[in-house]
């Protein structure tokens, strides 16, 4: 997929018993673990919190957001250099993740959605904005499918 060793260890991405494990922090705790098996299975923790996956990473003095769809897309966003890219937790079309996040999200001026170009996508980031207010968020087109197809 083209993720580097390093960006792996900055998110803390590791395996366990084959299966892909992806921590979600917040303020140094871990409140979620996602996981992908070989199959591309997903399933996270039962009734853990829902946050933005890579929120910890992002320093306290930016004032702009990428929000991407998916983790590895976050992590390729990050590791092309643009800004420090946060991840939903469960696809586009849920939002449930809104209301814990709302106070941490108030501090950016600018936030860009980095959803996938499709349907769905657009949709969730149309939604997305509706709820953080379209005033201050933007859709990000990307010319390829989704942020890890464009790093590839």
């Amino acid at each position: 997929r083209g993720i580097t060793a390093k960006t792996v260890k900055s998110f803390q991405i590791h395996q366990k018993d084959g299966v892909m494990v992806f921590p979600y922090y917040k303020e140094g705790e871990l409140v979620n673990q996602k996981y992908r098996g070989k199959d591309k299975k997903i399933w996270q923790e039962k009734d853990a919190e829902q946050v933005l996956f890579g929120r910890d990473l992002v320093p306290r003095t930016q004032k702009e957001l990428v929000i991407a769809e998916g983790e590895l897309d976050a992590m390729s966003l990050a590791q092309l250099g643009i800004f420090t890219a946060v991840s939903v937790p469960s696809g586009a079309s849920n939002l449930v993740w809104i209301e814990n996040e709302w106070d941490w999200l108030d501090r950016f001026e600018n936030i860009y959605l980095a959803f996938d170009m499709d349907k769905a996508g657009e949709e969730g980031a149309r939604k997305t904005a509706q709820r953080l207010g379209r005033w201050r968020c933007q859709r990000v087109s990307m010319p390829f499918k989704d942020a890890n197809e464009w790093l590839q």
